[in-house]
């Protein structure tokens, strides 16, 4: 039975180490997300206002560029 007991305690203790570092990891800083936010938003108005000066057509590439610009630059500000 001890090694039971031993077993359950270090299951109990690595789950315990590995909430701290999940929420350690996903604690969210307000000026990393308005920084993001700026950038994602700047980078697809100016791909909007360059589609529409120089294709004169709504092809509509700003979604695609939206979702991943806002990636992109949530990790530069974060690395």
């Amino acid at each position: 039975m001890p090694k039971a007991k031993v077993v359950k305690r270090k299951i109990k203790r690595g789950n315990r180490i590995s909430q701290y570092v999940i929420y350690k990891e996903t604690v969210i800083d307000q000026k990393e997300n308005f920084l993001s936010f700026l950038g994602a938003f700047l980078g697809v108005g100016i791909i909007a206002f360059c589609q529409k000066q120089i294709l004169n057509e709504n092809i509509l590439l700003i979604g695609s560029f939206a979702a991943s610009s806002v990636l992109i630059f949530l990790i530069c500000i974060i690395t």
